[in-house]
């Protein structure tokens, strides 16, 4: 049997409160590939899978948003956001480069994987948010930064006085190794290298939840990026071929490749280091 999953964990620093909202697609007991949004007051960051719109928009009513901050335009990301625009007075703001999949979610091109996991999310609109500047939202100061590399138009939110950023897909763990075939190895590698340099406490991830000592792990994040594109590009020149190294490097690809029909796969991650290289 399927229904919607949602859970809340609640952390407090100094005062200030982050609701950690896990959600996602549970069948027979086994939650299928979650993700998380936050909820800082009166601040919603992302919607999350439309799969759980009811347990979510249940658990808002209790003490609904203002403000909905978007970090790209995926569908597990902008799945209740037509719901919660519909139920609550809220205001949306995005990479205006993510309004075109907000408004047009055909855009996405989802595959038959996405829409049973993640489901297909409604149109509906946004307003752009400006790039670095600091705005003041139910009196936390956020500040959009560009991040690309897992969509043109990610983005990751930082609150400069508690330290705390909210990342997306941009982190997703220290050693990522398989990709979607348009995610861009050096746009995530730059924005993973703008990220390390800011002063942080935690890190919330939108596939992986809250991380501690997250200056070190975007280090080690950046650092193991790196050892892997010297590796790619020496067996490149020894002369491999893209699937001789992918192979090599991380052996067969994943049951998950089959799973999306080669939608996430090693060797995604392999071509773009060689193909995106400069």
């Amino acid at each position: 049997m399927s229904k919607g999953y949602l859970s809340v964990k609640t952390y407090n620093e100094h005062d200030n409160k982050v609701e950690i909202i896990k959600m996602g697609r549970q069948i027979f007991g086994k939650l299928i590939y979650p993700c998380f949004t936050y909820k800082i007051g009166k601040i919603l960051i992302d919607t999350g899978s439309m799969m759980a719109e009811r347990e979510l928009i249940s658990y808002l009513e209790n003490d609904p948003p203002e403000f909905i901050l978007i970090t790209h335009g995926d569908e597990d990301h902008t799945g209740n956001l037509k719901k919660i625009q519909k139920s609550f007075d809220v205001d949306t703001y995005s990479h205006s480069g993510a309004i075109e999949y907000i408004e047009h979610p055909e855009k996405l091109k989802l595959l038959w994987y996405q829409r049973f996991v993640w489901g297909i999310p409604k149109p509906t609109t946004s307003s752009p948010i400006e790039l670095g500047k600091t705005y003041k939202f139910d009196d936390k100061k956020i500040i959009p930064i560009s991040t690309p590399g897992h969509r043109k138009h990610h983005l990751s939110f930082y609150l400069p006085d508690l330290k705390w950023v909210f990342t997306g897909d941009i982190y997703c763990g220290r050693r990522v190794k398989t990709y979607f075939p348009y995610e861009n190895f050096y746009e995530i590698l730059s924005s993973i290298e703008k990220l390390k340099e800011l002063e942080l406490s935690k890190l919330f991830c939108a596939f992986r939840g809250m991380t501690d000592s997250p200056n070190q792990k975007l280090s080690e994040k950046f650092e193991y990026m790196c050892n892997l594109k010297d590796k790619v590009i020496n067996l490149a020149d020894d002369g491999f071929t893209l699937k001789q190294i992918s192979r090599k490097i991380f052996g067969r690809e994943r049951l998950i490749s089959l799973i999306t029909s080669g939608d996430m796969k090693h060797k995604h991650l392999i071509s773009s280091i060689l193909l995106d290289r400069k």
